[in-house]
Formats: C-alpha cells, structure tokens, sequence
C-alpha cells in the first residue's frame, strides 16, 4: 500500500459510521482516486458530501445484465448516502433484486473534486423517514420545504422509497491539491 493510500487510511478509517467487522476493523476500502489530485481528508470529505448541491450519480446493473446510471438527490449522514425515489421506479425495481451499486459524487467547475465508491444499497418503506429525508433534500438542493415545487414531493411519502447507501469503498480527489509535477 502506498504512503498516499496509508494517509487516507488512517484519515478516514477512524470515521466510526462506517462498518466494522466483528473484530471491531473497518471494513471500508480505501483507495486514491487520482495520482494527480491529492486526495481530501475526512473532513473535507464530509463538508463536501454535506454542503455541495451536486447530484449524486447512483449506478446498478438491471434484470438484463446492463448498467443503469440515475442522477439523484442525496444527503451524508451517519456514514450513508441517503436518497428517495418513488416506490414503484425502475430504481426502485432493480434495487430490490441486486443491492449492489457504485457512485459518484462530483464537481466539475475548477478545480474538480469529488467522491466516488462501492456500496450496498438498503431499500426502506417508512412514510415518516420518507418525509424527513425528503425535507433534507429539499432544503440542500431547492432551499425551501414552503412552496408548490416542494408541497409536492411533501404531500406523497407514501409512494417514497429510501435508498440508504452503505459505502465499502471511498476514493477522494481534490485539483486543488495538484500533485502534478507541471501544474502550480
């Protein structure tokens, strides 16, 4: 393992959200995502994912066998990846039978940074959860739950889903932190 992989090891593995084996180790994979970016430390990590209002890019494979990429909206919490999408979707059809999925989480004004990884997916049925993860996002991306665009996600959690994202893998990159030797 390398320096730079050792340093996001130890910068994020104390992250006590993530999953642990019975032992008490993490079981999250860690890994540089670019070996020109430098890589964002925890923190960082985490005020990107819970302040920037840029789409999480949720991949699945579907009953055929072909990738399905969806852009959705997205909330961090407690080491997850929170979403919601109609219980009767695709998303939601395909989530059922395989929930295995792959993300990327990105900016790409300069410099680009971002956060991308492996994860598995938890379908949940919960009106009441529904709702408040629904207000997250409302207030992230459209920063306001009062009016007619927002009433209208509000008004139906019954035909919500939750996709709570359990991440096993992270890789971070931040330009802003170049390592490229012929960038300044």
């Amino acid at each position: 393992m390398s320096e730079l992989q050792l340093k996001i090891l130890h910068t994020l593995i104390e992250y006590s959200d993530f999953q642990r084996n019975p032992n008490g180790e993490s079981t999250l994979k860690l890994t540089a995502a670019d070996r020109y970016a430098g890589p964002m430390d925890e923190k960082q990590m985490i005020d990107f994912l819970e302040r920037e209002k840029v789409m999480m890019r949720l991949g699945m494979i579907d009953e055929d066998g072909y990738p399905m990429v969806h852009p959705v909206w997205f909330a961090y919490e407690d080491g997850s990846l929170w979403a919601v999408v109609e219980r009767t979707s695709r998303k939601a059809r395909v989530l059922r039978k395989n929930t295995k999925v792959y993300f990327t989480i990105d900016k790409s004004a300069y410099p680009p940074k971002g956060v991308r990884g492996r994860g598995s997916a938890l379908l949940i049925e919960d009106d009441s959860l529904a709702l408040k993860v629904t207000k997250k996002h409302l207030l992230k991306y459209h920063g306001t739950i009062d009016d007619d665009y927002a009433r209208g996600f509000l008004d139906s959690p019954h035909e919500l889903v939750i996709v709570k994202v359990s991440p096993i893998y992270l890789a971070t990159w931040d330009y802003a932190r170049t390592r490229h030797p012929t960038v300044p």
